[in-house]
């Protein structure tokens, strides 16, 4: 597993079904980026239908996120081998670790409209802050029932 290429993935921009399968594809691939996962299991793995898988591994070899190649010994068919393309990858980190720069850049301007005076305390009274509330922000493990998940 990659986790360099998986967090490289993550920051892609890309539509959210092409780039998870890209992230399971990163998760599954040598440093190299190479892997081969049947696309039954990127479909188990991501929760599409294979359907989808399919239609989200053209877009990424059509957008040249990922180059792919039969596999195939005599008369049987394996899954296909995937080669992620690293060099576009860290081209989209480098480019959304820019445009986050810039939203921080941009959030510790001084507003133009900015009054000192709407940023003064407000009326805010402890009492306001009622047992129900407290309740809920408890660190009470008893909070939490445990509660049995069936698929």
């Amino acid at each position: 597993m990659s986790a360099r290429l998986m967090g490289m993935a993550f920051k892609t921009g890309i539509p959210r079904g092409q780039r998870f399968v890209l992230v399971k594809l990163c998760d599954c691939a040598n440093d190299d980026g190479l892997c081969y996962p049947s696309q039954e299991t990127l479909a188990e793995d991501t929760g599409f239908a294979e359907t989808a898988v399919r239609q989200h591994i053209k877009w990424l070899k059509d957008n040249n996120f990922i180059k792919s190649a039969r596999r195939q010994r005599g008369r049987e068919r394996k899954s296909d081998i995937y080669r992620i393309n690293v060099a576009l990858l860290e081209k989209c980190y480098a480019e959304a670790a820019k445009r986050k720069a810039a939203r921080q850049a941009k959030m510790w301007e001084e507003p133009l409209d900015y009054e000192p005076s709407d940023f003064e305390p407000s009326d805010y009274e402890p009492s306001d802050f009622d047992a129900k509330n407290h309740q809920i922000l408890s660190d009470e493990p008893s909070d939490f029932a445990l509660r049995t998940i069936r698929f």
